[in-house]
């Protein structure tokens, strides 16, 4: 994309509306010439388990790095993990 805050709904809309994302508090993107570094920080419900943790963090960066242009614009997407009700 030309406009980097025109992805930012386009992600909101996506395939992320059905995971159990409770807040994404914090997302920023870092560019790098032609790159981009993309640091992000999801909310999730405490009772998930590790290995849904872990889907939800796949399926995330998956998704970012499609939304803002493929493998070759996003160098790397850096997703952290807080349950719901955890200090920041």
């Amino acid at each position: 994309r030309d406009n980097l805050g025109d992805w930012s709904s386009d992600v909101c809309s996506s395939d992320l509306a059905t995971l159990p994302i409770l807040a994404i508090p914090a997302i920023r993107i870092f560019s790098s010439g032609p790159s981009f570094l993309v640091d992000i920080v999801l909310v999730l419900p405490a009772e998930l388990t590790l290995r849904e943790a872990d889907e939800v963090e796949r399926v995330v960066k998956k998704e970012l790095v499609e939304k803002l242009g493929g493998p070759g614009r996003v160098r790397e997407v850096v997703v952290r993990l807080r349950g719901e009700g955890e200090e920041q």
